[in-house]
């Protein structure tokens, strides 16, 4: 079995800065957009956004993943999440997509079970096969 996974974390609120929030926390946002930003690809494409977004990916130059990489980026994003509500996120959406050839198996332990659970994060999982 092969796979490569990747971990992301997508916030956004009707008042949401992310500069705000980078300057706040250690953290560096991708793709932010912040109220009122020129919108320049997808569905609202040449619209002004109505909500401030911006997405959160985990220690780049992870080789593999393991258990432990899940765990401390929900650990923290855990130790921000009352900062981030404060600069106006809303809505936290953790995703997992896992790349696989030939077949996905993938469990988690308990303990990332428990995080999720007392942080009150959604994970949601996308698997995609990719050719041999």
């Amino acid at each position: 079995m092969s796979y490569e996974i990747d971990i992301c974390c997508h916030v956004s609120g009707n008042d949401f800065s992310p500069n705000k929030a980078e300057k706040l926390i250690e953290l560096k946002f991708e793709n932010k957009i912040e109220v009122g930003d020129l919108i320049l690809i997808g569905k609202f494409k040449d619209t002004l956004s109505i909500i401030g977004s911006a997405s959160l990916s985990p220690f780049s130059n992870q080789d593999k993943f393991s258990d432990d990489y899940l765990i401390n980026f929900i650990e923290l994003l855990s130790e921000n999440i009352d900062i981030l509500k404060s600069c106006g996120v809303q809505n936290f959406d953790l995703s997992l997509g896992i790349f696989y050839k030939d077949q996905c198996n993938f469990s988690f332990s308990s303990q990332i079970i428990k995080l999720l659970n007392q942080t009150g994060l959604t994970l949601n999982i996308s698997c995609f096969q990719i050719e041999n």
